[in-house]
């Protein structure tokens, strides 16, 4: 069992040299999609826009105010009202040692 000094130390290493969390790729993938998507989608027509996301994303319909700041370049706001769900965790290789 770690002693209250030895806490102490790990915790002001871990202040003094913070370590980013590791990276969720696939998070990181769907993100970079969707900031793809909204660019294309930018100034195009609301079937195309439809179209386009129910083939890339999900089949779900997007809301007419969705698709409205989509052709007008404002993805990023309505990014959580998209029905795009995150990716699923993937294990990892150590999780079955």
């Amino acid at each position: 069992m770690s002693s209250m000094g030895d806490l102490g130390r790990e915790i002001n290493e871990m202040r003094d040299h913070p370590k980013a969390a590791p990276a969720n790729n696939e998070l990181e993938q769907l993100e970079a999609r969707l900031h793809e998507f909204f660019d294309w989608a930018r100034g195009r027509e609301h079937p195309e826009i439809r179209e386009k996301f129910k083939d890339a994303f999900s089949a779900e319909p997007l809301h007419d105010d969705v698709v409205d700041a989509l052709t007008s370049g404002r993805g990023a706001e309505v990014r959580a009202d998209l029905p795009v769900p995150p990716p699923e965790p993937s294990e990892s290789p150590d999780a079955n040692s």
